[in-house]
């Protein structure tokens, strides 16, 4: 017959139980290598498989296609609410997904072709980004915030998402074509 040894069980918990928490300096909204590598196991991949540079050069073919002074504006999916306090699971919008590989919902990116000289520096990435708060942080999880638009996704330019309407319109007014996806 076999028998349980609970005590043995219950010291293994409490030795769990007490171990010091893991002290990693990211906070992010998104799993990265930093945080979960068991996700993605290689460093420089944004999302599972796919690096930082292969979203930069999604970017980069995109402008190519773009004709100077021109602007395509991406706008990321909204935390869809049930009842109540309880809310669906969150897709991100697919176009600024395949462009940035950003997860985080209320966000809006534009890639801003300034001149058609060939180089880099012809193409601008502006990510207008909910900041970090910490009282919502409790309720919804860590956030990417500003930081990690700049710091991790390699955004040229970051603001804040409530700054929206004079962000774009500065950018309207200095460019002579607009793209846009009103998907409805």
């Amino acid at each position: 017959m076999f028998k349980i040894r609970w005590p043995f069980l219950r010291r293994y918990k409490s030795s769990l139980a007490t171990r010091p928490p893991l002290n990693v300096p990211y906070k992010t909204g998104q799993p990265m290598h930093e945080t979960r590598t068991h996700l993605i196991p290689q460093p420089g991949h944004l999302t599972p498989g796919i690096s930082a540079l292969e979203y930069y050069n999604r970017r980069l073919a995109l402008a190519k296609e773009m004709p100077a002074k021109s602007a395509a504006i991406l706008v990321g999916n909204q935390v869809q609410h049930s009842s109540g306090s309880v809310f669906y699971h969150f897709e991100q919008d697919t176009d600024l997904y395949y462009l940035t590989g950003w997860l985080s919902p209320d966000s809006v990116a534009v890639l801003e072709k300034v001149s058609d000289n060939g180089t880099d520096e012809d193409v601008v990435l502006h990510m207008l980004v909910p900041p970090k708060n910490a009282a919502t942080d409790l309720w919804e999880g860590d956030k990417n915030g500003l930081e990690g638009a700049y710091d991790y996704f390699n955004a040229d330019e970051v603001g804040d998402v409530n700054r929206v309407e004079p962000y774009l319109r500065e950018i309207l007014q200095r460019n002579e074509t607009i793209f846009f996806d009103t998907k409805n």
